[in-house]
């Protein structure tokens, strides 16, 4: 998956343009099956503004809104300027946080986040390969190839927590619409 192509995935996903550098972890399978998703959104809400973190620390609001409507264990989620939608799933890693497993089409890779419920908002966090990189045993559990990285192996739970550790803050965030 180019950053481009990733980079469209998640403006849909999230409703947010962003300019990170490398792509996020991405496997040609689901990692979690459907029965592992949850109703991670249902104490805040369905429809979403968006917000990157911007370069001086302050969250920069975005213009778009994303809707998220459940589908049997997972999401279908759609930017309110475009017509595509994405699958996501939402696995619990531990109390609040979860893995976000999205696809765009049934013939694409899955994407992998990790999100955080918190303070009324989702914090979100894309697993970048430069940062899975930066950790000999993360590395060990990726193959890279060029900019972009898939799982290697059985990815768990566990997969997700070792690489959350190599993570810096949330650079985006979901706030509801009231």
């Amino acid at each position: 998956m180019t950053l481009s192509s990733h980079s469209r995935t998640i403006a849909l996903l999230i409703a947010v343009s962003f300019m990170l550098a490398g792509c996020v972890l991405q496997s040609q399978t689901a990692v979690f099956p459907e029965t592992k998703g949850v109703d991670a959104l249902a104490s805040i809400g369905s429809r979403f503004t968006s917000e990157s973190l911007g370069k001086d620390g302050t969250w920069v609001k975005e213009e778009d809104e994303i809707t998220f409507t459940a589908d049997g264990n997972h999401y279908v989620a759609q930017n309110t300027k475009e017509k595509d939608t994405i699958t996501i799933l939402f696995a619990p890693l531990d109390t609040g946080r979860f893995v976000m497993q999205a696809q765009e089409t049934k013939d694409k890779p899955y994407a992998y986040m990790l999100a955080e419920i918190a303070d009324g908002h989702v914090l979100m966090s894309p697993l970048l390969c430069d940062d899975l990189k930066a950790d000999a045993a993360v590395a060990a559990e990726v193959t890279f190839q060029g900019s972009d990285c898939f799982v290697k192996g059985a990815w768990t739970g566990d997969s997700f927590a070792r690489a959350a550790k190599v993570l810096g803050p949330a650079k985006m965030r979901l706030t509801p619409v009231k």
